[in-house]
């Protein structure tokens, strides 16, 4: 899970340093949890990639 920081942690969290606030880092589901119980870091909204086109080589696209 990604989060950004939202006030000044000292410390390392899934063997990466914590950022400043304002920052983001991608954690654990666990410990991502555990920083924003704590009121120390947010969680960032992550668009969903669109899934990738399941079309075969050369076959054309419908047109709309």
């Amino acid at each position: 899970m990604r989060v950004r920081m939202i006030r000044s942690f000292p410390g390392m969290c899934d063997a990466k340093p914590l950022p400043r606030p304002g920052g983001e880092i991608e954690l654990s589901e666990g410990s991502a949890a555990g920083l924003v119980r704590i009121g120390v870091a947010e969680l960032v909204e992550v668009e969903a990639d669109k899934p990738a086109e399941k079309r075969g080589p050369g076959r054309p696209r419908k047109a709309e």
